[in-house]
């Protein structure tokens, strides 16, 4: 029988906090302490016990709501001694610091290029993966920053709308917003004769009733092959020409098709967007998940791979 003596209290102590015998029985996190297991699962609960009487903002988190206090009180106990500015949050101070050291400790894995902020490498990296994550539902332009999405919107001031009286969307053009109001009465007027399905417009049917009828109107003069579709038969032009209009800017290759590109880019910057809803673990490339999912046979895997969109970004 071991003994806790005062001499080896100090270390018993340090063995049971290394320890985290306190687990989350919502997501599986472990804690080493009850109270960091309470404070976490605020965030699966939305728990804001921490209300200002001043804003009425709320906070799960004491720390968050002290530091948010200080905006109201006035405080800024944080001084930059090279300026003598005066921050309310260390946090504002250590980057306000920057501005004098010219210090960037944000580095972009692409293109090596520094950044003093997160968020402004979070811009940047949109550069590389083309995401462009801001709409516009009026013309329906897309940006990769919302600064320029912001000032794209001005232009629209002072120009006619036409107004969706379902969901208040607007539209530049009329023909816009007929297109659009189709979503919501789920009309389809034009059917295939053949097999039934139904579609918005007359050219989407005829291009599906290609596939019935096997005509291919798009004729590759090189080879003799058709194509069901005009894009096609430009993709396959290029196998003929050589022709790789896209080419990575990191590592100099170069490819025929985006989507190719695509999927090239993002070993250089991390993306893994296809995760296994079976373990969560994320892969760059769907064959790669696919290949994963082997490991856990025996299970349904029908339509568990598809891309992870939250993930992309960090």
């Amino acid at each position: 029988m071991h003994t806790c003596t005062l001499s080896n209290a100090p270390l018993f102590r340090s063995n049971m906090m290394s320890m985290k015998i306190f687990q989350c029985q919502l997501c599986g996190k472990d804690f080493s302490q009850n109270c960091n297991l309470k404070r976490h699962l605020r965030l699966h609960t939305g728990e804001k016990s921490y209300h200002c009487k001043v804003c009425g903002k709320s906070f799960a988190q004491n720390f968050n709501f002290q530091r948010h206090l200080k905006l109201h009180s006035g405080e800024k106990p944080f001084n930059c001694q090279l300026c003598g500015k005066d921050f309310s949050q260390n946090c504002n101070l250590q980057r306000h610091l920057r501005s004098h050291t010219g210090e960037k400790p944000f580095t972009c894995e692409v293109c090596w290029k520094k950044f003093t902020q997160s968020s402004d490498l979070k811009k940047h990296l949109q550069t590389h993966t083309g995401e462009k994550p801001f709409h516009c539902e009026m013309c329906g332009k897309d940006f990769s920053q919302n600064f320029n999405f912001q000032r794209h919107m001005k232009s629209h001031i002072g120009k006619k709308m036409f107004w969706c009286h379902i969901c208040d969307n607007k539209y530049l053009r009329h023909e816009h917003l007929q297109q659009h109001l189709k979503i919501h009465i789920n009309q389809r007027s034009f059917y295939c004769e053949i097999c039934g399905k139904a579609f918005t417009c007359s050219k989407y049917l005829q291009k599906h009733s290609r596939i019935h009828t096997g005509i291919r109107p798009y004729h590759c003069e090189i080879c003799g092959r058709d194509f069901i579709e005009n894009s096609s038969l430009k993709k396959h032009l290029q196998v003929h020409t050589g022709e790789k209009p896209f080419e990575c800017k990191l590592c100099g290759r170069s490819f025929s098709q985006n989507f190719n590109f695509q999927r090239h880019l993002r070993s250089h910057v991390g993306l893994k967007p296809f995760q296994c809803e079976i373990c969560k673990k994320n892969f760059s490339q769907n064959s790669n998940l696919k290949r994963h999912m082997r490991i856990h046979l025996g299970e349904d895997l029908s339509g568990l791979w598809k891309p992870n969109i939250e993930n992309e970004f960090v």
